[in-house]
């Protein structure tokens, strides 16, 4: 009997970190496939093998026993998709389903079985870095943007350092800032006066660099700069 598969999508962007401890989990068990998502319908069109196919839509994502999943699948091979608990897809049957042309998997009955899979998502390793924002007299801008900052860095809120760099702040900015860092305590901020305008962000420098904070990697935020709803999406890492 040839060797189930287990269908990973990745491209050349992806962190090798968690691609390559994925492949080894794997691969004492199943065939691997790593693919490109663009390719993924081809790879469809011309798949002949009528098993069940693992599927990793990325290679951050673990399951508890995938080779539970399979054995599962294959025993109810009618069920065009398995998902887990909170609607990942783990497995698909490739004859029971269609990939449209956005990558999308389209099953060709409505016969889809949601499973007590927990899907475990890992997060990269990164380097240390910095955000300082650089803050004026806008108060609903600096909402939007601590906002949007946040949301960005989904799990990883609390693991970066945040300094607000306030210039020549009104009460209502010395509110929003203190109740960031309640929130946050692993973030700072200071008060600039009078206004320093364009010198906003160097003084941020000098005073993280005085109080030895980590410059390794900086990253310069306006109190307007709004990430949109989607950058979680393009990057989720």
């Amino acid at each position: 009997m040839i060797r189930p598969l287990a269908l990973i999508l990745a491209d050349e962007f992806e962190s090798r970190d968690l691609l390559w401890p994925l492949i080894r989990e794997c691969q004492q068990s199943f065939n691997i496939k790593v693919l490109a998502p663009q390719f993924l319908k081809k790879f469809h069109q011309e798949y002949s093998d009528p098993q069940p196919i693992i599927f990793f839509a990325n290679p951050n994502l673990r399951y508890p026993n995938p080779q539970e999943i399979f054995n599962f699948h294959q025993k109810s091979p009618n069920f065009p998709l398995c998902f887990s608990t909170t609607g990942e897809i783990v497995s698909f049957n490739p004859k029971q389903i269609e990939v449209l042309d956005d990558g999308r998997l389209s099953p060709k009955n409505q016969l889809n079985c949601f499973t007590n899979v927990k899907v475990q998502r890992i997060l990269p390793p990164i380097d240390p870095v910095t955000i300082i924002v650089r803050i004026h007299r806008r108060k609903i801008y600096l909402e939007l943007t601590l906002r949007s900052l946040l949301f960005s860095l989904g799990a990883r809120a609390n693991q970066v350092y945040i300094l607000l760099a306030l210039s020549d702040p009104t009460p209502e900015i010395e509110m929003i800032a203190q109740d960031f860092l309640q929130k946050h305590p692993k973030s700072d901020a200071i008060k600039i006066t009078p206004n320093s305008y364009l010198g906003t962000g160097k003084a941020a420098l000098l005073w993280a660099q005085y109080n030895q904070k980590e410059l390794k990697k900086v990253v310069l935020f306006e109190d307007d700069f709004i990430l949109p709803a989607v950058a979680k999406d393009l990057y989720p890492d």
